[in-house]
């Protein structure tokens, strides 16, 4: 019995909490016109260069997936930042990986991925960040043919 009373307890909490934090967040599915900001910078030239190869990929793979980028944050419904996140391995190497977010206008995440491991700064050229940013960003959700018809 005492058990019972456990998990009915442990299921209401889950399901209060749950209705507590989504209220007044947005979602991707209501999400169609996007900014693409350029990339943080970091402490490695390598990585810095690579900034026009990250955002012309994004702008792309959104693209693809049915998102509307605009030239400016005013017109989107989300912001697309990109950062690089930069350690010295245990041979004092620099090593790198990368994490793309969306967030909403009133800045909540609705999105967020990234490269996985972090590899050295030299194994980082064009062809391996727009690889990248294509892995992260098939993740997110197709938009809508509705949401594209509003924004049209």
């Amino acid at each position: 019995m005492r058990l019972t009373s456990q998990v009915l307890l442990f299921c209401a909490s889950l399901f209060i909490l749950g209705c507590a934090s989504s209220s007044g967040t947005s979602s991707l599915k209501s999400v169609h016109k996007v900014f693409v900001v350029d990339s943080v910078a970091s402490n490695l030239p390598e990585t810095n260069a690579l900034s026009n190869v990250i955002h012309d990929t994004a702008v792309h793979e959104l693209n693809s997936l049915g998102y509307v980028t605009t030239t400016n944050s005013t017109e989107a419904e989300a912001i697309v930042r990109s950062t690089w996140h930069t350690r010295l391995d245990d041979s004092g190497h620099s090593i790198v990986s990368l994490s793309i977010s969306v967030f909403d206008k009133a800045g909540h995440k609705l999105f967020s991925g990234d490269s996985g491991s972090a590899v050295l700064s030299s194994f980082w050229n064009e062809s391996h960040a727009s690889s990248e940013v294509s892995n992260i960003l098939v993740h997110l959700p197709h938009a809508t043919a509705a949401d594209a018809s509003k924004t049209k």
